[in-house]
């Protein structure tokens, strides 16, 4: 069910007009949790977020996991900000010094 769980939740984030969302009755919240250590483990709880926030509430995981869902979104939102920021200013010396790049 672990694996049927996050190839739905991917699905969905990636496809959300076509999951039905009667796929996610019935999870346990043991079952919401393997789901988000192992999205974690691999990088993709922000993205997969996407997923759970367009979750009728009724097939939700427990409050605790959306929240570490939202957590993992913010922080991936943080890191890429200042990524973005960190590459303007190389763009920027790159600029000075006649370089022309692509970031």
């Amino acid at each position: 069910m672990n694996r049927e769980l996050i190839y739905n939740l991917l699905r969905y984030a990636l496809f959300p007009e076509s999951v039905d969302c009667r796929l996610f009755a019935g999870v346990t919240a043991q079952q919401w949790e393997q789901a988000y250590q192992t999205v974690a483990m691999h990088g993709l709880a922000s993205f997969v977020y996407d997923a759970v926030s367009m979750l009728p509430e009724d097939v939700r995981p427990p409050k605790e996991i959306v929240l570490r869902f939202i957590s993992a979104n913010m922080g991936t939102q943080g890191s890429y900000a200042k990524l973005k920021n960190l590459s303007g200013k190389i763009e920027g010396l790159m600029k000075e010094q006649g370089i022309k790049c692509l970031l």
